[in-house]
């Protein structure tokens, strides 16, 4: 796939949410509990802000860490796009699967950008600084939204609440840069496309709601090869306003 044309590749993430209210501002969170082994008992509980720095950690397992992608994780974030697109070969769309994935260069445009962020996490054991990512999230400017260009996750990290999380990340920039909605190209029928983003809070736009960036990008999406009548736009509105996804 010529890039510059988004990725049919998605991510499957699952949590618990709730929300938490902040001890100083009284606002409320998105959240999760994670349960794991602690004191009481067998297991104690925690709640986990959903935003910004952690997904939801498994028992035993690294806790997970959101930060600006570099650009030297080119080559990691080509992996998890190579690992994730496996998966496409199940629905029979095996040419996902063997789409060659964004070059280095490419993604270390996204890195210097600013428009690039990954979920990483630090083996035990590792020395301070080394990561393992597993997960990221492209961001581009379309019809005056933040378009998700790109997101993936590790086979191994999903069910983690990674995408989840990269999406929150996400939506934090689109308010900081006063971008009223994240928008979106996706598969309508494959189960871990649209009809999860729906479960995330995405809608698919209508026809007439298409602005000419995004027209323009499902018109490149069929040059490259992908049937527009299995292809929607969504978008999913930024309600909250910058200052919320403080930690």
């Amino acid at each position: 796939m010529t890039r510059g044309v988004p990725s049919a590749r998605n991510v499957r993430g699952w949590l618990l949410t709730g929300t938490v209210r902040g001890t100083v501002t009284g606002a409320l969170y998105p959240a999760v509990v994670a349960v794991g082994p602690g004191v009481l008992g067998a297991f104690t509980l925690r709640v986990v802000p959903l935003e910004l720095r952690s997904a939801v950690p498994s028992a035993g397992m690294s806790p997970v860490v959101l930060r600006p992608a570099r650009p030297t994780d080119g080559e990691r974030l080509r992996e998890i796009e190579r690992a994730a697109g496996e998966r496409f070969r199940e629905v029979d769309l095996a040419a996902i699967a063997e789409d060659e994935p964004m070059s280095v260069d490419e993604l270390a445009a996204y890195a210097t950008a600013g428009r690039s962020w990954v979920a990483s996490i630090e083996p035990s054991g590792a020395a301070a600084g080394t990561d393992v990512v597993v997960g990221y999230v492209l961001l581009d400017e379309i019809d005056g939204d933040s378009h998700i260009e790109q997101i993936s996750v590790d086979p191994s990290a999903q069910g983690r609440g990674i995408g989840r999380a990269l999406l929150a990340r996400a939506e934090q920039h689109a308010a900081e840069h006063g971008r009223p909605a994240l928008t979106l190209t996706t598969f309508r029928d494959v189960p871990w496309n649209a009809p999860l983003y729906e479960h995330l809070g995405f809608r698919v736009l209508s026809p007439d709601e298409v602005g000419p960036g995004l027209a323009a990008l499902v018109a490149a999406e069929a040059d490259h090869g992908l049937d527009p009548e299995q292809r929607v736009c969504m978008r999913r509105e930024v309600t909250r306003p910058a200052n919320l996804f403080e930690p």
